[in-house]
Protein backbone atom coordinates (compact mmCIF):
# COMPACT_ATOMS: atom_id res chain seq x y z
CA UNK A 1 0.00 0.00 0.00
CA UNK A 2 1.27 3.51 -0.82
CA UNK A 3 2.87 4.92 2.37
CA UNK A 4 0.97 8.15 1.89
CA UNK A 5 -2.38 6.33 1.82
CA UNK A 6 -4.20 5.22 4.97
CA UNK A 7 -6.10 1.93 5.10
CA UNK A 8 -9.88 1.67 5.34
CA UNK A 9 -12.05 -1.39 5.93
CA UNK A 10 -15.43 -1.73 4.21
CA UNK A 11 -18.65 -2.71 5.97
CA UNK A 12 -21.22 -2.05 3.27
CA UNK A 13 -23.31 -5.23 3.12
CA UNK A 14 -25.51 -7.46 5.25
CA UNK A 15 -25.52 -6.73 9.00
CA UNK A 16 -24.69 -10.35 9.84
CA UNK A 17 -21.37 -10.08 8.04
CA UNK A 18 -20.56 -6.79 9.78
CA UNK A 19 -20.43 -8.72 13.07
CA UNK A 20 -17.44 -10.65 11.71
CA UNK A 21 -15.58 -7.53 10.62
CA UNK A 22 -16.09 -5.84 13.99
CA UNK A 23 -14.86 -9.05 15.68
CA UNK A 24 -11.76 -8.99 13.47
CA UNK A 25 -11.07 -5.34 14.28
CA UNK A 26 -11.41 -6.19 17.99
CA UNK A 27 -8.70 -8.81 17.46
CA UNK A 28 -6.51 -6.25 15.67
CA UNK A 29 -6.96 -3.79 18.54
CA UNK A 30 -5.86 -6.47 21.02
CA UNK A 31 -2.74 -6.93 18.88
CA UNK A 32 -2.11 -3.17 19.04
CA UNK A 33 -3.18 -2.66 15.43
CA UNK A 34 -5.86 0.02 15.59
CA UNK A 35 -7.03 0.65 12.01
CA UNK A 36 -7.07 4.01 10.28
CA UNK A 37 -10.74 3.95 9.26
CA UNK A 38 -13.92 1.98 8.62
CA UNK A 39 -16.55 2.86 6.04
CA UNK A 40 -19.90 1.43 7.14
CA UNK A 41 -23.57 1.85 6.47
CA UNK A 42 -25.36 4.51 8.56
CA UNK A 43 -26.36 3.10 11.96
CA UNK A 44 -23.48 0.60 12.16
CA UNK A 45 -21.12 2.99 13.96
CA UNK A 46 -21.59 1.28 17.33
CA UNK A 47 -20.05 -1.91 15.91
CA UNK A 48 -16.76 -0.10 15.29
CA UNK A 49 -16.49 2.53 18.03
CA UNK A 50 -13.05 2.41 19.62
CA UNK A 51 -11.72 0.15 16.85
CA UNK A 52 -10.77 2.75 14.25
CA UNK A 53 -9.47 6.32 14.21
CA UNK A 54 -12.23 7.39 11.80
CA UNK A 55 -15.68 6.07 10.90
CA UNK A 56 -17.17 7.14 7.56
CA UNK A 57 -20.64 6.39 6.17
CA UNK A 58 -21.24 4.79 2.79
CA UNK A 59 -24.16 6.45 1.01
CA UNK A 60 -23.52 5.04 -2.45
CA UNK A 61 -25.03 2.06 -4.23
CA UNK A 62 -23.02 -0.75 -5.76
CA UNK A 63 -22.34 -0.70 -9.46
CA UNK A 64 -24.52 -3.04 -11.47
CA UNK A 65 -22.82 -6.43 -11.61
CA UNK A 66 -21.16 -6.03 -8.20
CA UNK A 67 -23.17 -7.95 -5.61
CA UNK A 68 -22.25 -8.91 -2.07
CA UNK A 69 -21.85 -12.59 -1.28
CA UNK A 70 -21.06 -13.33 2.35
CA UNK A 71 -17.87 -11.42 3.24
CA UNK A 72 -16.86 -10.43 -0.27
CA UNK A 73 -18.20 -9.42 -3.64
CA UNK A 74 -18.48 -11.11 -6.98
CA UNK A 75 -18.93 -10.07 -10.57
CA UNK A 76 -15.46 -8.57 -11.07
CA UNK A 77 -11.87 -9.70 -10.35
CA UNK A 78 -10.19 -8.41 -7.21
CA UNK A 79 -8.16 -5.65 -8.87
CA UNK A 80 -11.29 -4.20 -10.52
CA UNK A 81 -13.21 -4.40 -7.25
CA UNK A 82 -10.44 -2.48 -5.49
CA UNK A 83 -10.40 0.15 -8.21
CA UNK A 84 -14.19 0.52 -7.89
CA UNK A 85 -14.22 0.86 -4.10
CA UNK A 86 -11.05 2.96 -3.90
CA UNK A 87 -12.82 5.51 -6.08
CA UNK A 88 -15.63 5.64 -3.49
CA UNK A 89 -13.67 5.96 -0.25
CA UNK A 90 -12.52 9.34 1.16
CA UNK A 91 -9.43 10.95 -0.34
CA UNK A 92 -6.20 9.71 1.17
CA UNK A 93 -7.54 6.19 1.87
CA UNK A 94 -7.28 2.82 0.14
CA UNK A 95 -9.20 -0.36 0.94
CA UNK A 96 -7.07 -2.45 3.33
CA UNK A 97 -5.15 -5.11 1.46
CA UNK A 98 -5.85 -7.54 4.33
CA UNK A 99 -9.59 -7.31 3.62
CA UNK A 100 -10.47 -9.81 0.89
CA UNK A 101 -13.00 -8.51 -1.63
CA UNK A 102 -13.64 -11.79 -3.39
CA UNK A 103 -16.55 -13.86 -2.08
CA UNK A 104 -15.36 -16.14 0.70
CA UNK A 105 -16.97 -18.54 3.14
CA UNK A 106 -17.10 -18.01 6.91
CA UNK A 107 -14.30 -20.56 7.36
CA UNK A 108 -11.93 -18.67 5.07
CA UNK A 109 -12.32 -15.14 6.40
CA UNK A 110 -9.97 -13.81 9.12
CA UNK A 111 -9.16 -17.35 10.42
CA UNK A 112 -8.44 -17.25 14.15
CA UNK A 113 -8.43 -13.46 14.09
CA UNK A 114 -11.81 -12.57 15.61
CA UNK A 115 -13.00 -11.71 19.12
CA UNK A 116 -16.76 -11.90 19.65
CA UNK A 117 -18.22 -10.31 22.78
CA UNK A 118 -21.35 -8.28 23.67
CA UNK A 119 -21.55 -4.69 22.51
CA UNK A 120 -21.74 -1.96 25.20
CA UNK A 121 -25.25 -0.84 26.14
CA UNK A 122 -26.48 2.49 27.45
CA UNK A 123 -29.34 0.93 29.44
CA UNK A 124 -29.73 -1.30 32.45
CA UNK A 125 -32.57 -2.52 34.63
CA UNK A 126 -35.46 -4.97 34.82
CA UNK A 127 -35.95 -7.41 31.93
CA UNK A 128 -39.21 -6.02 30.59
CA UNK A 129 -39.23 -6.94 26.88
CA UNK A 130 -39.73 -10.05 24.80
CA UNK A 131 -38.57 -8.94 21.37
CA UNK A 132 -40.13 -10.37 18.22
CA UNK A 133 -38.29 -9.83 14.92
CA UNK A 134 -40.99 -10.17 12.20
CA UNK A 135 -38.52 -10.33 9.31
CA UNK A 136 -39.91 -9.47 5.86
CA UNK A 137 -37.51 -8.95 2.96
CA UNK A 138 -39.54 -8.57 -0.26
CA UNK A 139 -36.65 -8.99 -2.71
CA UNK A 140 -35.52 -12.45 -3.88
CA UNK A 141 -33.52 -14.37 -2.64
CA UNK A 142 -33.94 -12.79 0.83
CA UNK A 143 -37.71 -13.33 0.73
CA UNK A 144 -37.19 -17.12 0.85
CA UNK A 145 -36.54 -16.82 4.61
CA UNK A 146 -39.69 -14.80 5.37
CA UNK A 147 -42.21 -16.47 7.66
CA UNK A 148 -45.89 -15.63 7.03
CA UNK A 149 -47.20 -12.47 8.68
CA UNK A 150 -50.07 -14.53 10.14
CA UNK A 151 -47.49 -16.58 12.07
CA UNK A 152 -46.16 -13.49 13.82
CA UNK A 153 -49.68 -12.25 14.61
CA UNK A 154 -50.55 -15.58 16.26
CA UNK A 155 -47.19 -15.67 18.03
CA UNK A 156 -47.51 -12.15 19.44
CA UNK A 157 -51.08 -12.73 20.64
CA UNK A 158 -50.00 -15.94 22.35
CA UNK A 159 -47.00 -14.30 24.02
CA UNK A 160 -49.22 -11.44 25.21
CA UNK A 161 -51.51 -13.99 26.88
CA UNK A 162 -48.75 -16.14 28.37
CA UNK A 163 -46.42 -13.36 29.57
CA UNK A 164 -48.68 -10.58 30.75
CA UNK A 165 -45.90 -9.06 32.88
CA UNK A 166 -43.71 -8.50 29.80
CA UNK A 167 -43.92 -6.04 26.90
CA UNK A 168 -44.13 -8.11 23.71
CA UNK A 169 -42.41 -5.84 21.23
CA UNK A 170 -42.10 -6.12 17.45
CA UNK A 171 -38.77 -4.69 16.26
CA UNK A 172 -37.41 -4.18 12.75
CA UNK A 173 -36.71 -1.69 10.01
CA UNK A 174 -39.46 -0.21 7.88
CA UNK A 175 -38.18 -2.03 4.79
CA UNK A 176 -37.15 -5.25 6.50
CA UNK A 177 -40.03 -6.30 8.78
CA UNK A 178 -43.80 -6.69 8.84
CA UNK A 179 -45.46 -3.61 10.32
CA UNK A 180 -47.89 -5.42 12.60
CA UNK A 181 -50.52 -2.84 13.49
CA UNK A 182 -53.44 -5.29 13.68
CA UNK A 183 -52.81 -6.22 17.31
CA UNK A 184 -54.33 -4.06 20.03
CA UNK A 185 -53.12 -5.42 23.36
CA UNK A 186 -52.09 -3.62 26.54
CA UNK A 187 -48.74 -5.39 26.62
CA UNK A 188 -47.93 -5.18 22.89
CA UNK A 189 -45.68 -2.51 21.39
CA UNK A 190 -44.96 -2.08 17.68
CA UNK A 191 -41.49 -0.61 17.18
CA UNK A 192 -41.14 -1.59 13.52
CA UNK A 193 -39.62 1.39 11.73
CA UNK A 194 -39.03 3.15 15.06
CA UNK A 195 -35.66 1.61 15.97
CA UNK A 196 -33.37 3.04 13.26
CA UNK A 197 -30.02 2.22 14.84
CA UNK A 198 -28.28 -0.95 15.93
CA UNK A 199 -27.35 0.77 19.19
CA UNK A 200 -31.03 1.18 20.07
CA UNK A 201 -31.55 -2.53 19.43
CA UNK A 202 -28.61 -3.35 21.69
CA UNK A 203 -30.06 -1.08 24.39
CA UNK A 204 -33.44 -2.83 24.15
CA UNK A 205 -31.77 -6.24 24.33
CA UNK A 206 -30.06 -5.19 27.56
CA UNK A 207 -33.49 -5.13 29.25
CA UNK A 208 -35.02 -8.06 27.34
CA UNK A 209 -36.18 -11.33 28.86
CA UNK A 210 -36.02 -13.09 25.48
CA UNK A 211 -36.12 -12.74 21.70
CA UNK A 212 -37.61 -14.70 18.80
CA UNK A 213 -37.48 -14.59 15.00
CA UNK A 214 -36.40 -16.38 11.86
CA UNK A 215 -32.67 -16.82 11.38
CA UNK A 216 -31.15 -13.43 10.56
CA UNK A 217 -28.82 -10.84 12.05
CA UNK A 218 -31.05 -9.46 14.88
CA UNK A 219 -31.48 -12.84 16.64
CA UNK A 220 -27.71 -13.40 16.27
CA UNK A 221 -27.09 -10.06 17.99
CA UNK A 222 -29.57 -11.07 20.71
CA UNK A 223 -27.58 -14.26 21.35
CA UNK A 224 -24.31 -12.34 21.31
CA UNK A 225 -25.77 -9.99 23.95
CA UNK A 226 -26.67 -12.97 26.15
CA UNK A 227 -30.46 -12.86 25.59
CA UNK A 228 -32.20 -16.29 25.42
CA UNK A 229 -33.39 -16.53 21.83
CA UNK A 230 -35.63 -18.83 19.83
CA UNK A 231 -34.95 -19.07 16.08
CA UNK A 232 -36.84 -20.58 13.17
CA UNK A 233 -34.77 -21.59 10.16
CA UNK A 234 -32.94 -24.17 8.07
CA UNK A 235 -29.38 -24.11 9.51
CA UNK A 236 -29.74 -25.20 13.12
CA UNK A 237 -26.14 -26.22 13.86
CA UNK A 238 -24.73 -22.97 12.51
CA UNK A 239 -27.02 -20.64 14.46
CA UNK A 240 -27.51 -22.67 17.63
CA UNK A 241 -23.86 -23.64 18.07
CA UNK A 242 -21.23 -22.41 15.60
CA UNK A 243 -22.37 -18.75 15.57
CA UNK A 244 -23.75 -18.65 19.10
CA UNK A 245 -20.58 -16.92 20.24
CA UNK A 246 -21.70 -16.18 23.81
CA UNK A 247 -23.05 -19.73 24.31
CA UNK A 248 -26.47 -18.25 25.09
CA UNK A 249 -29.50 -20.49 25.57
CA UNK A 250 -30.94 -20.94 22.07
CA UNK A 251 -34.09 -22.76 20.98
CA UNK A 252 -34.53 -23.70 17.35
CA UNK A 253 -37.40 -24.85 15.12
CA UNK A 254 -35.75 -26.46 12.11
CA UNK A 255 -37.46 -26.30 8.73
CA UNK A 256 -36.38 -26.98 5.15
CA UNK A 257 -34.90 -24.18 3.06
CA UNK A 258 -38.07 -23.95 0.99
CA UNK A 259 -40.50 -24.49 3.86
CA UNK A 260 -40.69 -21.07 5.52
CA UNK A 261 -44.31 -20.80 4.40
CA UNK A 262 -45.20 -24.40 5.22
CA UNK A 263 -44.59 -25.62 8.77
CA UNK A 264 -46.57 -26.52 11.88
CA UNK A 265 -46.84 -22.98 13.24
CA UNK A 266 -49.08 -23.88 16.19
CA UNK A 267 -46.67 -26.49 17.51
CA UNK A 268 -43.77 -24.10 16.91
CA UNK A 269 -45.50 -21.40 18.96
CA UNK A 270 -46.17 -23.91 21.74
CA UNK A 271 -42.46 -24.72 21.87
CA UNK A 272 -41.53 -21.03 21.94
CA UNK A 273 -43.78 -20.52 24.98
CA UNK A 274 -42.21 -23.51 26.74
CA UNK A 275 -38.72 -22.22 25.89
CA UNK A 276 -39.37 -18.85 27.55
CA UNK A 277 -41.14 -20.40 30.55
CA UNK A 278 -38.10 -22.58 31.18
CA UNK A 279 -35.97 -19.47 31.65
Amino acid sequence: MNKQMREIFLSVGELGWALYLSAHLRWRKKQGKLVDAVMCLPGQDCLYEGLADKIFHAHWKHKEGIEQECFGFYGLPDYKLRAFFNAKVPAGYEVAKSQPLQALSREEIFPGQMIFKPYPSKTNGEKVYILVFPRCRPAYPFSIKDLPKEFYIKLINTLCDEFQDKLITAVGTKDGAYNITEIKRDNYMNFVGKTPTIQELIDMLQISFGAVGSQSAPPKIALLQGVPTYMIGHTKKRHQNEENWSNTRCGFWEIGFGDYNDFNDEKCIDEIVVFFKEE
